[in-house]
């Protein structure tokens, strides 16, 4: 399947494949003509840069909202993802409960997790991303909260399962919004980055999540779980672009205004 999945066309005119770029994208209006019958007309969009894409321009007017907004939500949601994957037959021990009953109850929660992706597909194109990463994030604090209260078997599976499944949901809406808030030549920049910033919260977030755990309980340690994705709420309600159903260009309309030199020029021209 990698080998097959074909380079984006946007990616090879940036880097000056053009003929690739034209040659991949009349293939793709081929294939869409086969299926649908026509295509409507090609909107005239004028392009704003090509060419390499210096780290230091996240950092411009153009770009320094979204690279702050997705900087603060990648340090958030490794706690809310990570937190209750990772520690869940932890949090089980702490409640009392032998190895054998928190294997089994980690399970059985973590069928949430393909349940998830499969009704990821129905609503990701239906719900704009923005909100779908809000609502489950905040479904994610509650079923966070009511798993570490839970004191049945029953309402730890069924809080479990529910957990898991908002969070694929939460988890597949962000990596597509990720990609397509910034044009295609900054792409990778900008959201690779960001996302190294979640593997560092991922590694220090036992020696938080822990000790809360030790001394305060479950219900202390989804209390923390529960404000990170307050914060999240908040960074990506107040400060995301809406990007579903939009073309990329209508997305990026922030507007990069330089001159990004390519091959062996080494300088960048802003204006």
């Amino acid at each position: 399947m990698r080998r097959d999945l074909p380079e984006s066309p946007r990616w090879l005119e940036s880097v000056g494949r053009v003929e690739e770029a034209r040659e991949l994208a009349s293939k793709f209006e081929e294939d869409a003509i086969r299926t649908h019958g026509t295509l409507p007309d090609v909107e005239d969009v004028p392009i704003k840069v090509s060419g390499l894409f210096p780290f230091r321009l996240l950092f411009t007017r153009e770009y320094i909202g979204r690279t702050m907004m997705l900087w603060v939500f990648q340090i958030m949601q490794t706690i809310g993802y990570y937190g209750f994957g990772s520690l869940v037959p932890i949090i089980l021990a702490a409640k009392g409960y032998t190895v054998i009953n928190s294997l089994q109850y980690t399970a059985l929660s973590y069928l949430g997790y393909p349940l998830g992706s499969l009704l990821s597909l129905l609503v990701v194109e239906r719900v704009d991303r923005k909100w779908l990463i809000v609502s489950s994030a905040f479904l994610m604090g509650v079923f966070g909260l009511s798993f570490g209260m839970a004191g049945s078997a029953e309402t730890i599976i069924t809080f479990g399962v529910l957990y898991t499944l908002v969070s694929n949901i939460f988890s597949n809406a962000f990596h597509i919004f990720q990609a397509e808030i910034f044009p295609t030549f900054a792409r990778a920049t900008a959201a690779g980055t960001a996302y190294s910033l979640s593997r560092l919260t991922s590694g220090l977030m036992p020696f938080v999540l822990l000790p809360v755990l030790k001394l305060y309980g479950a219900t202390a340690m989804f209390t923390v779980v529960a404000a990170a994705m307050v914060i999240i709420i908040l960074d990506i309600g107040m400060f995301a672009p809406k990007t579903a159903r939009k073309p990329l260009e209508h997305v990026n309309e922030v507007p990069y205004t330089g001159t990004v030199l390519t091959g062996q020029q080494q300088s960048t021209q802003i204006e």
